[in-house]
């Protein structure tokens, strides 16, 4: 069976094809990007829901070992989708699993910091270093606005802030240099 294209990814010599199969579970197949041979395929674990898939296209991302940099459905208003790292061997999230940034503890820090916040931006991830720069926006008089003053947060994988910068203009994109 050839699977359905969700998403892939090459890490190193290897193609890794995620999708949803015939009996609606997250599989992979990855394969040999010299001969395109199938070196392995299966089943990720039940904790791999619909909201936390990779989508359906090829994309780019961050590999460190076996974890892989993906993205989570957070489903809320003002933070739609943040990070998430799945380890391919042990086939479960490693971080992002519990949706820190959504979480009323981390939202209290932010809107004691910025009490303006109106939601995040971009953002990436260093995965060596347990890393999200972020960049988020302000409301404007209570309203959201096309080009909004915000900033850029440095946030941890426990989600501390551990540094945080404003701007004249939030930024809609940002990219960690190693």
């Amino acid at each position: 069976m050839t699977p359905p294209i969700g998403k892939a990814t090459i890490l190193g010599d290897k193609l890794y094809v995620l999708f949803v199969d015939d009996e609606n579970k997250h599989s992979y197949v990855v394969f040999d990007t010299v001969n395109f041979e199938k070196i392995e395929e299966g089943t990720l674990e039940e904790s791999w829901s619909a909201n936390q898939g990779f989508g359906n296209e090829v994309f780019k991302t961050k590999f460190l070992g076996s974890e892989v940099l993906t993205i989570i459905d957070y489903g809320f208003p003002s933070i739609t989708l943040g990070p998430g790292v799945y380890n391919l061997d042990q086939k479960d999230f490693t971080y992002g699993q519990d949706r820190f940034l959504a979480l009323g503890a981390f939202q209290e820090k932010l809107t004691q910091i910025e009490p303006d916040f109106a939601g995040f931006r971009g953002y990436d991830v260093d995965l060596a270093n347990k890393l999200v720069v972020i960049a988020y926006g302000l409301f404007e008089n209570g309203f959201v606005v096309e080009n909004p003053k915000g900033g850029v947060m440095l946030i941890d994988f426990d989600g501390n802030i551990i540094a945080r910068v404003s701007m004249e203009n939030a930024p809609e994109y940002v990219v960690i240099k190693n």
